[in-house]
């Protein structure tokens, strides 16, 4: 098992990663899909947690909203 360097993981689920990212569920899920013109590589991907629950790594989400937010300056 890859060691994630974290000791207390926390798993975002959809309504959570709706609120801290401010944006929508569609537009979550379009950044997700290779397929969609808005798909960003750069976004943290989904853990499959059980046959129908999906969630996010709080701190892939935080560190992709930080480096969001560092663009401005680039």
């Amino acid at each position: 098992m890859r060691d994630l360097g974290v000791k207390n993981i926390q798993i975002l689920k959809l309504p959570d990663l709706i609120k801290i990212s401010g944006l929508s569920r569609s537009t979550l899920y379009e950044k997700l899909n290779e397929k969609s013109s808005r798909y960003d590589e750069t976004f943290p991907k989904q853990l499959k947690l059980s046959r129908n629950a999906v969630g996010w790594l709080e701190h892939e989400v935080l560190e992709w909203l930080e480096s969001k937010a560092n663009e401005r300056f680039s």
